[in-house]
């Protein structure tokens, strides 16, 4: 048939069409049209309404969008050079489509717009430069069932999912989501495989697997995962799936945790962003970091919610931590326990920011027979603050900043109902141990480390067993002077004292008489090696006579003296007056008024010099 609506002559069937408007266009068929070849070039956008048969191709090419109709049958092939394409219709092989009925169509760079409903296709494609698939629909899947070969780049963008099967994906170049959600299906569900030939490139869309289940194990394959941009990235990891990929990248994202285990194996050392664990689902909570030969997460962020569990995926293993935070339904434990006595120890901080953990920590004991152990580094300049309840026996060592125990370390027991003592708090050189919780493992202060009772005002700090301040150590009191309270020091144990007193004024001014209790403790030992400022303000000083003996520090004046400033059997020269007032000499007989204050006890004066 012939038409005037094509251009600006007579179309005959058979014949190539060209279309370069200078402006946009809707082409109108009213009875097919058998072209062929129809080649769309130039800036304008063009609608066709209504069926193109034959066995002609369609090229689409320029700047503009071409909208085709839902029901055209020409069998030659499609082709995207640029700009972009709109369908709404999309069949198996062999059945009208906006594309016809061809088994290939080509992607050869441009965009191609998908506005249907959920659909799967047996259709081919060909990649051969970047090429940009849009799923317009939020609820659409378009279920790719054929093979997509080539070398090009594949974009996914687009609210809808885009759904592609092992095996058929066999293109070379890089796979980038940008919005909505790219699914790749496994192999099986026994023996689960998954595999990208290019890198996968997460811009703020999300990438999920599916095809295995909780009763085999699958394998996600070691191609690259880069993380970009500033919208957030998602990764849905089917059950049980080992995860090797490398990933790297800035970019934050999101571990969507629905299954019972996700390993994961990969190198992350270069990833610099913020991961957030999340759990999302009912089938699981077990989040796996299995790649210590990689230290672990040693520059990122790590963030975990939900009902969330995360674990270590081999025993005996140290994992680094960049930073860690979590909210209080979230539990950090041991390691992945097929018998007891697995080992484990979290490093973390190494980035050197502010973080709160607000989630337990704990053993992780499995089955009633199987207990590992948890032990904490803390490094990294920053606090890590804790606030949730923790049983695990294993050290913590704060080697570097601060770590701020707000929560409750308590004994936990094992399987046979014995209760055990977790390993010592040791703060190193430079580190500071602080907060208002409690913990029954014992305190070492190592020298140039610092114990700080409190956190962001007073506060008192519990050790339910030992408290030791080595030679150099420091003890550090911050005192309110208008409230007349100070932080406090609680030991149900032994105080060995040997370091120094740090006491940091941070309202009102010290007065005479002042007494601040700042220990509690069942016994002491040792002696004050120091006090820091050596005086309390002008004309007074300190009295920690009663600091190793009822936990208390005074203010006194700086010509009193007492019991510290006395020897044994030493001399003491103080100021002596008459009841009235005036200076008594040593032929002054009657009462005599001493000018010192002395603490509870008997003074002797035997000899007195003029």
């Amino acid at each position: 048939m012939t038409t005037a609506n094509w251009a600006e002559g007579i179309y005959a069937d058979g014949k190539s069409v060209l279309f370069d408007a200078a402006a946009d266009a809707t082409v109108t068929i009213p009875a097919a049209v058998s072209p062929s070849a129809v080649m769309v070039k130039g800036n304008k956008n063009y609608t066709f309404d209504g069926v193109i048969a034959g066995e002609g191709s369609m090229n689409i090419a320029g700047e503009g969008t071409v909208k085709l109709s839902d029901d055209n049958t020409y069998s030659g092939g499609t082709v995207v050079w640029s700009g972009t394409l709109e369908i709404g219709k999309l069949s198996n092989a062999g059945q009208p489509s906006s594309i016809g009925t061809a088994q290939n169509w080509i992607w050869n760079g441009g965009k191609i717009n998908y506005t249907g409903t959920s659909v799967a296709t047996n259709r081919e494609a060909t990649l051969q430069r970047p090429t940009t698939l849009s799923i317009e629909n939020q609820g659409a899947t378009l279920t790719l069932s054929g093979a997509v070969s080539g070398d090009g780049d594949l974009v996914k963008a687009g609210a809808g999912t885009l759904s592609q099967a092992y095996g058929l994906h066999t293109y070379t170049g890089n796979t980038t989501v940008l919005e909505g959600t790219y699914e790749l299906r496994g192999k099986d569900q026994i023996g689960n495989v998954m595999a990208l030939n290019g890198s996968l490139i997460l811009e703020g869309g999300r990438f999920r697997t599916t095809g295995g289940d909780n009763s085999a194990e699958g394998y996600l394959s070691g191609f690259p995962i880069e993380v970009r941009g500033e919208k957030e990235s998602y990764m849905h990891i089917g059950p049980r799936t080992y995860v090797k990929n490398p990933v790297s990248g800035t970019g934050n994202l999101t571990l969507e945790v629905e299954y019972l285990r996700e390993f994961y194996q990969g190198d992350w050392s270069n990833y610099f962003g913020t991961v957030t664990a999340r759990q999302t689902g009912t089938q699981g909570n077990q989040f796996y970091l299995d790649n210590a030969t990689y230290d672990g997460l040693p520059n990122a962020h790590l963030h975990l919610e939900g009902n969330l569990e995360m674990r270590a995926g081999s025993n005996s293993q140290t994992y680094k931590i960049g930073a860690l935070s979590g909210t209080s339904s979230t539990t950090l434990a041991c390691c992945f326990l097929k018998k007891d006595g697995g080992k484990v120890t979290w490093q973390v901080g190494s980035l050197g920011t502010d973080e709160t953990f607000d989630g337990k920590i704990t053993d992780g004991i499995e089955h009633k027979s199987r207990i590992g152990t948890t032990s904490l580094v803390k490094e990294g300049e920053g606090y890590w603050r804790l606030t949730g309840a923790q049983k695990y026996r294993g050290s913590t060592i704060i080697a570097e900043g601060t770590l701020i125990q707000n929560g409750t370390h308590s004994k936990d027991k094992d399987h046979t109902g014995t209760y055990f003592t977790p390993g010592a708090y040791t703060v190193a050189d430079g580190a500071t141990l602080a907060g208002k919780g409690s913990t029954v493992a014992p305190v070492v202060i190592k020298q140039g480390g610092m114990l700080s009772p409190g956190d962001h005002g007073i506060g008192n700090f519990t050790v339910n067993n030992d408290v030791t301040v080595e030679e150099g150590g420091i003890l550090r009191i911050e005192i309110d002077a208008d409230s007349k309270s100070a932080d406090k020091l609680t030991v149900d144990g032994t105080v060995k004292f040997n370091g120094e007193l740090q006491v940091d004024l941070v309202a009102g001014q010290y007065k005479i008489g002042d007494t601040y209790p700042v220990i509690k403790a069942t016994a002491y030992s040792g002696a004050v090696a120091g006090i820091i400022p050596a005086i309390p303000g002008e004309g007074l000083k300190w009295d920690l006579s009663r600091l190793l003996t009822s936990g208390e520090i005074r203010v006194i004046l700086e010509s009193e003296a007492g019991i510290d400033s006395v020897t044994d059997n030493g001399p003491v020269t103080v100021e002596t007056f008459t009841i009235d007032g005036l200076p008594a000499t040593t032929d002054t007989k009657g009462i005599v008024i001493v000018r010192e204050t002395y603490r509870d006890g008997t003074v002797k004066i035997s000899k007195v010099q003029k």
